[in-house]
């Protein structure tokens, strides 16, 4: 199942958030394309992302370059993270893309210039609908059990979004 829009792109948190949670890859049939800056792919460094990120580049992740013209207009709010900037200046170019990110910077400066955000647990939930995983709370539970952070709140809210067992 593809979801509208069908175009993803990723900041390297969506990357490491969804690569801990194994299900980085059902990315590619979630959305027609997913791409990523080479910033975002230099910048995910620990083993288990590191090694999922690969084999994505390998088969389904496409990496992107963004204009110059986007990353001019990105500098003057993420001159120093060249990552973040070049995930933002992409964003700028694919109107009709989604943003994966949980950067709070990243989505609320993509909010204020009309783009689509969503959170890498949110897109688990995406996957839990569109029934390409079984169940969202293992996968929300070995992201966090992984060290990616999702609140308890957002957790049990998550959990009822999917009805299933908070408790479980």
């Amino acid at each position: 199942m593809i979801v509208e829009p069908a175009e993803a792109i990723l900041d390297a948190n969506a990357i490491i958030g969804l690569a801990k949670g194994e299900v980085l890859d059902l990315l590619a049939r979630l959305y027609w394309r997913v791409s990523c800056p080479s910033e975002v792919v230099e910048e995910v460094c620990d083993p288990v992302s590191a090694r999922a990120l690969v084999s994505a580049c390998r088969s389904w992740l496409r990496i992107a370059t963004p204009s110059d013209r986007s990353m001019s207009q990105a500098m003057s709010r993420f001159g120093h993270q060249d990552a973040d900037r070049a995930v933002v200046a992409l964003a700028l170019d694919r109107p009709d893309a989604e943003t994966i990110t949980g950067d709070k910077a990243i989505a609320t400066y993509l909010r204020l210039c009309g783009r689509r955000i969503v959170v890498p647990e949110g897109v688990v939930v995406a996957m839990k609908l569109a029934r390409l995983t079984p169940a969202g709370g293992p996968v929300l539970r070995r992201m966090m059990g992984a060290g990616y952070c999702i609140r308890a709140g957002a957790l049990s809210a998550l959990l009822s979004q999917l009805d299933e067992d908070p408790t479980a």
